[in-house]
């Protein structure tokens, strides 16, 4: 059973919104950094095709860019989904590792859960959606940026069925995360379309995580890791509702 999150009073920012944290990003991930944050600050609505070794790797690069989704849209709102074929294996490990460095930034006590699966800091929330457990609660639809973590595991029915028409939003970056190499995969789709549309237009969507270490990285990969496995932790999330389903439930819903 899991209570509520406990919150310590921050001695580092106080109560005082403050400003967006920039993502640390480096190598390869510096560059693909760069090209979200301007795909979504000026609303290109620029797709990419992200090759990955593996969801634990995603997490060090996704999640500093999470929090600066959130710090950045804060005042003026806006809603960050990360879509996932699996609770346990992709999508919980990312919860944990986004809230816990909310806590670490010194905003522990300016985010708040907004229902089942969704974090809220102020006026931005982040939507985290898994394939194989949905839940009965209706989610705001991402109006800024779409995350689809092992997107080579993902069913491309699925997708297309309960996700695609929840993406209209003009503008929306989305990031696709996976393997290269599996025909027919969702990965291999969205890469394809990239792929042709850097040739039109010369503007780079491909890119790859595989080979990134760093020694922050590695330490965030262990908490995330250790903090995963742990059942009897606190968290603002309760193990019953997050495993609820329905057959009503199957849709683009946190």
């Amino acid at each position: 059973m899991l209570a509520t999150l406990e919150r310590k009073p921050s001695t580092l920012l106080g109560t005082q919104p403050q400003p967006a944290p920039q993502p640390k990003l480096f190598d390869e991930a510096q560059e693909l950094g760069r090209a979200m944050v301007h795909s979504t600050v000026t609303a290109t609505g620029i797709t990419f095709a992200v090759e990955t070794s593996g969801a634990g790797a995603v997490n060090l690069f996704a999640t500093p860019m999470r929090m600066w989704m959130l710090a950045s849209h804060r005042t003026t709102g806006g809603v960050a989904a990360t879509v996932a074929p699996s609770f346990f294996g992709e999508t919980y490990p990312a919860m944990l590792a986004l809230v816990q460095s909310l806590n670490v930034a010194g905003m522990e006590n300016q985010w708040n859960p907004d229902g089942v699966r969704t974090v809220r800091l102020e006026r931005a929330r982040h939507v985290f959606v898994s394939a194989d457990r949905p839940v009965t609660e209706r989610s705001p639809a991402p109006d800024s940026l779409l995350e689809v973590v092992e997107a080579h595991r993902v069913d491309m029915n699925w997708y297309a069925e309960r996700v695609v028409h929840r993406t209209a939003a003009a503008g929306l970056t989305k990031v696709f995360y996976g393997q290269s190499g599996i025909a027919g995969s969702l990965f291999e789709h969205v890469r394809a379309g990239a792929v042709a549309a850097e040739a039109q237009d010369g503007v780079r969507r491909c890119f790859s995580l595989v080979a990134i270490v760093s020694p922050e990285r590695a330490a965030l990969s262990s908490a995330i890791d250790t903090h995963s496995g742990t059942q009897g932790e606190s968290h603002w999330f309760d193990h019953n509702t997050l495993l609820a389903t329905s057959d009503e439930s199957q849709r683009f819903a946190a």
